[in-house]
């Protein structure tokens, strides 16, 4: 069971495969090593069922910050991998790998107004020239901060 922040979100990127993959799930503790700070963990049941885990190969990212409950992840956007054209168990590995190191690993910062008039948010970024400003109405965010780890 993952352990949840204030709020009830995934404290972890999270990479899900489907438990009755045999060629997946026996390799668990080695995908964890080669993906850390990722958890992986093999599902069945309901969650398996949401998140399109039926087929082998198959695996499911689930984003730190998402919000924790079986119909909540698919709702947040969970995203999928279908190994396909594949003969031999070993042959997806490589793929897979590459996909979740790709895809599983977002980090999205957000600013929240709570006060009663808006303000502007400014912020350089290394690679632009002068600074970015974002207005934020009260009562509005930003999500246009996202990081890749």
């Amino acid at each position: 069971s993952e352990p949840a922040r204030r709020g009830s979100h995934l404290l972890h990127h999270w990479l899900l495969v489907p438990a009755n993959c045999k060629g997946l799930a026996s390799h668990l503790s080695m995908l964890e090593e080669a993906l850390r700070p990722r958890r992986v963990a093999a599902v069945s049941g309901e969650l398996a069922v949401d998140l399109g885990l039926l087929g082998c190969p198959a695996a499911a990212c689930l984003e730190r910050g998402a919000p924790a409950g079986s119909a909540q992840l698919v709702a947040a956007g969970a995203r999928s991998w279908q190994g396909q054209g594949f003969s031999g168990e070993g042959e997806w590995g490589e793929e897979l790998l590459e996909w979740t190191l790709d895809v599983c690993q977002k980090v999205e910062f957000g600013f929240v107004n709570l006060g009663d008039r808006p303000f502007t948010l400014r912020w350089l970024h290394p690679g632009r020239p002068g600074p970015s400003d974002v207005s934020i109405e009260p009562g509005g965010w930003n999500e246009t901060v996202t990081f890749y780890r």
